[in-house]
């Protein structure tokens, strides 16, 4: 399965290495050409992921990152996992998630399994996601975030879901 994770900040890549050691074809996509550069060289900025485990996916071919959203094409899965902060007048800053969803629309032209993880209020996927994406029937589906880094009891793997 082609995975591909919209930014590569500590969500991104925690959940892109996730998959990638669940055996998925991982592509880590993010607008920072330096940041891309090192997680291919096997540099991680994250707690949590190891240079060696980063370097060694990325030798096996498990996980690429890159510039190109081109790529998006081939994806089976797509998550977006993009800042969200809070503008000056403290409402949320949609902005990185819409740049996501021009990236896939521009680019997936056929059904994927759209997931959003960027932490939004509720309705975001459905009016904001999912309405601005047409021509192509996706599947979507809301995450919330399951990395909280610096936490050593909770983590990706044993965050309960309700």
């Amino acid at each position: 399965m082609q995975v591909v994770i919209i930014g590569q900040g500590y969500v991104g890549l925690t959940i892109a290495v996730g998959a990638a050691n669940a055996g998925h074809n991982v592509i880590g996509l993010d607008v920072n050409s330096d940041l891309v550069s090192e997680l291919n060289s096997g540099i991680s900025h994250i707690e949590g992921i190891s240079g060696s485990q980063l370097g060694g996916l990325a030798k096996a071919g498990m996980y690429k990152a890159t510039t190109d959203s081109a790529l998006l094409e081939a994806a089976d899965v797509i998550v977006i996992a993009v800042p969200t902060p809070l503008t000056s007048e403290r409402q949320p800053d949609l902005s990185f998630i819409y740049a996501a969803v021009e990236l896939i629309q521009n680019n997936v032209k056929s059904p994927a399994l759209i997931i959003n993880e960027s932490t939004s209020y509720p309705g975001t996927l459905r009016k904001e996601i999912a309405a601005r994406i047409t021509g192509t029937e996706h599947l979507y589906a809301s995450s919330p975030e399951r990395v909280d880094p610096g936490n050593t009891q909770w983590g990706t793997k044993n965050t309960p879901s309700y």
